[in-house]
């Protein structure tokens, strides 16, 4: 089996948690930069917009985190299962061989 780049990047993620487990701050860090631009946008919105659409962009973009939020504990759960299972010698043998372009 041949892996595409988006494979070979997700199953070194795995190894490299291998003996270093996920935590839900780890998962959570990679929101920041996200949390941060939503909320000035939600400034800039507030500014430009009538207050009941910058209310309106605040309701999604909350919703939009609370569902992120909800999906990285979900994963927090799952993924220590997980590497329970995975071969790992199988899985450095995947990664050894070369990647396929796409």
């Amino acid at each position: 089996m041949i892996l595409t780049p988006l494979q070979r990047k997700l199953l070194l993620r795995y190894r490299d948690h291998r003996h270093k487990p996920f935590t839900v701050v780890g998962l959570l860090v990679p929101l920041l930069p996200l949390v941060a631009l939503a909320v000035g946008l939600v400034a800039i919105s507030y500014y430009i917009f009538p207050q009941q659409v910058a209310l309106f962009i605040v309701g999604l973009l909350v919703g939009v985190f609370l569902r992120n939020v909800a999906l990285v504990f979900h994963g927090a759960r799952v993924i220590p299962a997980l590497l329970q299972v995975i071969d790992w010698e199988k899985l450095d043998r995947l990664l050894e061989q070369p990647t396929r372009g796409i």
